[in-house]
């Protein structure tokens, strides 16, 4: 029987900020990789404002400030205290107007 290698605990505290940006991002982040998943705490400034689509899924709680995903066809503005998931596929992008961290799990993307 394989036994598999389970990450319990991610320590934030001891992962370095690394800067993000172009393409219309300006933040930090702090990332844990796991082999499907990454898993992190994202800070960003009050100019981010992606200008290409993403379609990686995301399952995410916003600590502070508020985080607008322009979904194609609709908006939607999700506040301090909110939680939000977009299903691998759906085409999305983000903006901020304020200062904005965000707890973030998104799918690993894997090259071939």
């Amino acid at each position: 029987m394989l036994r598999r290698k389970i990450m319990i605990k991610i320590d934030f505290e001891q992962i370095d900020w690394q800067k993000i940006t172009g393409n219309g991002r300006h933040g930090r982040a702090k990332t844990s990789k796991l082999p499907t998943k990454l898993i992190r705490l994202l800070e960003l400034s009050p100019m981010w404002n992606e200008r290409k689509w993403c379609t990686i899924g995301h399952t995410g709680y916003v600590l502070e400030g508020s985080l607008f995903l322009n979904l194609g066809k609709e908006g939607v503005e999700i506040a301090e205290g909110q939680a939000f998931a977009i299903e691998s596929g759906e085409k999305h992008k983000a903006f901020c107007k304020s200062k904005t961290r965000i707890f973030l799990v998104s799918e690993a993307q894997i090259k071939s």
